[in-house]
């Protein structure tokens, strides 16, 4: 459940970066992980429930990915905006280990 604020608070932060005065609509790619996983049905969720809440001014698209280093080195690479990522990964790219 943590997790899930967490990702809905870092969520409405990008939300709150766009202005309300541009009416424009911003379109976020989530990484996740493999389609048969438990986190990727759990991401297509909460992006569905982001996607009926704010329509018009948002669209998460979910990105299907090879799991949590994946997804940190898909965000350096700027093709999706987040991703779940464990503390391992973190580091991994923190220390510069993974490309």
């Amino acid at each position: 459940m943590k997790k899930v604020l967490l990702v809905l608070a870092v969520l409405g932060i990008f939300i709150s970066q766009s202005t309300i005065a541009e009416a424009k609509k911003v379109y976020v790619k989530w990484g996740a992980t493999s389609v048969r996983s438990g986190l990727y049905a759990n991401t297509v969720a909460m992006a569905s429930i982001v996607n009926k809440a704010y329509p018009g001014e948002l669209e998460v698209t979910v990105v299907e990915t090879g799991g949590y280093l994946e997804n940190i080195v898909r965000i350096q690479k700027k093709s999706i905006m987040m991703g779940p990522a464990d503390a391992a990964a973190g580091y991994a790219a923190y220390e510069g280990i993974i490309d």
